[in-house]
């Protein structure tokens, strides 16, 4: 398989990883308050469902600052899996301090011995296969279904008869038809058929096979299959209180008798179809029994508590970072420092005048876009403004290539047309030696040679105490800005020995890998080639 498409299968897996886990959070609390709403009308617990369902199926993400979601919805990152010290990030401290330090890191930064990396790849394997087995059993069962509706006879509008079907049910995506079994009592046919429509008008059998999908994406889940079988026991008993609703409570006994004689005594693991007697037939008979019309501040507090639910859990946390951005002010600014990275020599840096504080931060204020756990490397220059507020806090904000923002190490989808409008940003001065980026250390030439020291050992754990920009362009690459004119780059696969490590001038335009060369040897011919000009 290419190792394009390889990759992207990791990432939707990990993604889908992701995403059932905060679903999985949510579908626990859902499940508390079924409880609490157990004597509302059931069309509030099934609406509940819905927030669950959305989180399982929709990859793209949003932020609001209502969410109460407990769980960091990108706990396990594609970097992950390749890291030489692996951790996820589930935003509980207990949970991370468990799982963290038993997760397997590869030998000597080898791949093919990468144990978690082994682990995701069979992982996905059985996804997949897991995926396409669900799907074949429901396009099966799709097809033999079919096959006994041959012969069906039009009883009115969408409503068939028909011989070889044990159950009512509603079947179809756009055009959806009921079919009765032509066995069904004259007197029966009213109140099941108002039960069919009631489905439809609901929409509930495109619900089942959205539930279906989130069903067989999600399979290795067990908290979803329990989510799947009450969304449809809670479908099935709020759609038997509104027929009562509009036929009256008498029918109770009938449509109790006919939901026993059209049982299909099996839950239906499908999208496809809805049937009358599908799902818990004791619990719907009990329900049934003991309705009676709930009070008006009864369906008021039920609606509220769905509607918070939803607020609550439909939405990503807001970050602190974009917290932080929109709620800065011109008096709590005591610093603010400029850096360009790559630029001239003599136009990396800028330290503003207290009169220019205003401007830069009506730029922060105007801090949007989504939060991207995991962007993608990217080549191109970079903008960040170092801001040290009254409180001795220092605070990074920043434009990445024209891409994404960056506030405080978070990176978030801000869109090309605003950051672009930033302009060409430039420094007046070069940077200080002893600038240091957040609270990284900036390598000198000196921590460099006791890394060089390593030899073929050295490896990108050996920088990452250091401040360094990802330029990206196809392979992993990292640059590191050093006292003038040297920098580092180095380049290669996350997880893997590092393919080059160089040590450049800017003056000369010449580098060597530090593994291999000498670099007291590079720095005096640099110096000479320089003084040769």
């Amino acid at each position: 398989m290419p190792y394009y498409i390889q990759s992207k299968i990791l990432e939707t897996f990990i993604q889908v990883l992701n995403m059932s886990l905060t679903a999985s959070s949510i579908i626990v609390f859902v499940l508390v308050a079924r409880l609490l709403l157990k004597k509302a009308p059931k069309i509030f617990s099934y609406a509940l469902w819905s927030v669950v369902f959305f989180r399982l199926l929709c990859p793209i993400s949003f932020e609001s600052m209502f969410s109460l979601l407990p769980i960091n919805a990108s706990s396990i990152s594609t970097n992950t899996v390749y890291s030489e010290t692996p951790q996820i990030s589930t935003g509980i401290a207990a949970v991370d301090n468990a799982i963290n330090p038993i997760l397997p890191a590869p030998t000597n930064g080898a791949s093919e011995d990468n144990p978690l990396l082994i682990a995701a790849t069979i992982g996905e394997g059985l996804w997949l296969l897991g995926v396409v087995i669900l799907l074949l059993y429901s396009i099966v069962s799709f097809l033999r279904l079919r096959k006994r509706l041959i012969g069906a006879v039009k009883l009115q509008g969408n409503i068939f008869l028909a011989d070889h079907i044990a159950s009512p049910f509603v079947i179809g995506l756009f055009h959806p038809k009921i079919y009765l079994p032509s066995t069904l009592a004259e007197q029966e046919q009213s109140y099941i058929i108002l039960h069919e429509q009631t489905h439809i008008r609901r929409f509930d059998h495109v619900m089942k096979i959205i539930a279906f999908t989130a069903l067989c994406i999600h399979w290795f889940n067990p908290l979803v299959w329990i989510a799947f079988t009450l969304t449809i026991k809670d479908m099935e008993m709020s759609c038997d209180e509104s027929v009562m609703r509009r036929l009256g409570a008498n029918i109770r006994e009938e449509y109790s008798a006919s939901l026993l004689s059209l049982a299909t005594g099996r839950k239906i693991i499908a999208g496809t179809p809805l049937a009358f007697g599908e799902g818990d037939t004791k619990s719907r008979i009990k329900n049934m029994l003991r309705y009676k019309k709930p009070a008006l501040w009864v369906m008021l507090a039920a609606l509220i508590a769905v509607a918070a639910i939803f607020i609550a859990f439909a939405a990503n946390p807001q970050q602190a970072s974009m917290e932080w951005a929109k709620n800065l002010r011109v008096e709590n600014v005591e610093k603010i420092e400029l850096v360009v990275i790559p630029s001239g020599k003599n136009e990396r840096y800028r330290l503003f005048d207290r009169s220019e504080f205003s401007d830069i931060v009506t730029l922060v204020h105007n801090s949007r876009g989504g939060y991207l756990p995991n962007p993608e490397s990217i080549a191109g220059g970079g903008v960040t403004y170092y801001i040290t507020t009254t409180d001795g806090v220092r605070h990074e904000f920043g434009n990445n290539g024209n891409a994404y923002l960056l506030i405080d190490g978070d990176s978030y989808d801000a869109g090309h047309s605003w950051l672009s409008s930033w302009g060409n940003v430039k420094g007046n001065s070069p940077l200080p030696e002893t600038f240091l980026f957040g609270n990284e250390k900036f390598l000198t030439l000196d921590e460099l040679k006791l890394i060089a020291k390593k030899g073929d050992a050295v490896s990108w754990d050996d920088f990452a105490p250091y401040h360094g920009k990802s330029l990206g362009s196809g392979l992993y690459i990292r640059s590191y800005p050093m006292e003038p004119p040297y920098y580092v780059n180095v380049g290669g696969v996350p997880g893997e020995l590092p393919m080059y490590i160089h040590l450049g001038s800017t003056e000369t335009e010449q580098y060597i890998d530090i593994r291999q060369e000498s670099i007291d040897e590079f720095i005096q011919k640099s110096k000479t080639e320089v003084f040769s000009y």
